[in-house]
């Protein structure tokens, strides 16, 4: 192999992995994130997954942003690259995205998420020398904290609906 054959593999190959990565940029700051994600998506709902004929879908509840009614089902879209939400759970979740013929589509940098796993930031590290105790702790706060963070972000989000 040359050279040029191997510099032109090699860009090839780093094209395609980075090419079809998806890159999110968190937003340390939660009510920067809120304000610039009710900016951002079309629409912003609270709803429940169900499944209906093995397939799922979703139940609107309550509607912060955009055109949807409560109790209106949508459909969970998936565009099938690797910044699609994959919706693989039943369950109440908050919703941030768009809706094309009443499918229901969010790409995975957007905070949407489960209310029973309402993680928006990434758990905090293992200690260097694990301690059982400790670690559990540390995930019990981490929990705690993005559940209050989820319920903040509905309550600011009441607040622009009004």
């Amino acid at each position: 192999m040359t050279g040029l054959t191997k510099i032109l593999t090699t860009i090839f190959i780093l094209q395609s992995v980075f090419g079809f990565a998806c890159d999110c940029s968190p937003i340390k700051d939660h009510d920067k994130l809120i304000e610039s994600s009710f900016n951002y998506y079309d629409q912003i709902f609270i709803g429940e997954i169900i499944e209906i004929d093995n397939e799922l879908w979703i139940e609107v509840t309550e509607v912060f942003k955009g055109d949807l009614t409560q109790e209106q089902l949508l459909k969970t879209g998936f565009e099938g690259h690797s910044c699609s939400y994959h919706f693989g759970q039943k369950g109440f979740a908050l919703f941030y995205g768009t809706v094309r013929t009443n499918e229901f589509f969010a790409s995975i940098c957007s905070p949407t998420r489960m209310f029973d796993k309402p993680y928006l930031y990434p758990p905090p590290l293992p200690e260097s020398k694990p301690d059982p105790k400790v670690d559990k702790q540390r995930m019990v706060n981490y929990e705690n904290t993005e559940k209050k963070r989820l319920e903040y972000e509905m309550e600011q989000l009441r607040i622009r609906k009004n």
